[in-house]
């Protein structure tokens, strides 16, 4: 049993790293930041950054075939040409500041944080989290505690305008917080909860699938607007699009 269990750890731990270093070759090839490949050793979310690569390198340009641009955004899923101006241009410009969807997320993360305050509080919160996730009481409270530091992260993060690091850290925290909600379900399934949850969903694991994927589609909508946005791109990066 020891060796098998240790044969198991060798493919689970071996087989991301076999799958990163093509992607890293082909990455360099193609004239993109190779280290995009160690995504693929993420788990959970290295299946997504693997099919991303992928879709990129087939159906986008290639820098080292076409150049590279003025200035791109940092990800490989954009070809974007932006032009530095500085942080005195960037004030003046009528992009720059909070304001517009910025104001609106701004709002939504204060929602979120009084959300995760009520949850952490409550026993009634922490029953609600319990019965709508399928999770033990330790759950919960670990769902409620990671919902709290994502949202105040994040709003300590807007509030650093001219920081280029910012969308970097704002991406990056959106991936990680859904990878991290997934363990949390994973680690803390109640069985008896999840029982109850199936006979209202229709199976056990319909529930968490619809959270799960709702938060997919979070993060990738928010990894699109915080690299395609002038606003974004304008007051943190101190950029403007070249056309």
């Amino acid at each position: 049993m020891f060796g098998f269990d240790i044969g198991i750890l060798i493919v689970v731990l071996g087989f991301p790293v076999l799958v990163a270093y093509p992607f890293w070759r082909l990455l360099r090839r193609a004239g993109y930041k190779p280290a995009w490949s160690l995504l693929t050793l993420v788990p959970f979310l290295g299946m997504f950054a693997a099919i991303g690569i992928l879709c990129t390198l087939a159906f986008g340009q290639w820098p080292a075939v076409v150049g590279p641009a003025e200035e791109t955004s940092w990800s490989i899923f954009s070809r974007t040409a932006w032009i530095k101006i500085s942080p005195e241009e960037a004030a003046k410009n009528r992009y720059y500041g909070i304001d517009g969807w910025l104001v609106a997320l701004f709002g939504l993360l204060a929602a979120g944080i009084g959300s995760s305050l009520v949850s952490l509080l409550s026993a009634t919160g922490q029953e609600v989290s319990r019965m709508s996730y399928g999770i033990s009481s330790q759950g919960a409270l670990s769902v409620s505690l990671l919902g709290l530091g994502w949202t105040v992260s994040l709003l300590i993060l807007i509030s650093l305008k001219q920081r280029a690091i910012v969308p970097k850290l704002v991406i990056a925290s959106s991936w990680l917080y859904v990878g991290a909600f997934v363990m949390i379900l994973n680690i803390f399934e109640d069985p008896l909860v999840t029982a109850s949850a199936a006979e209202t969903f229709g199976s056990a694991g319909a529930m968490n699938s619809i959270v799960v994927g709702t938060g997919l589609v979070s993060a990738s909508l928010t990894t699109w607007c915080w690299l395609k946005s002038k606003r974004v791109n304008v007051t943190y990066t101190c950029r403007v699009p070249s056309a």
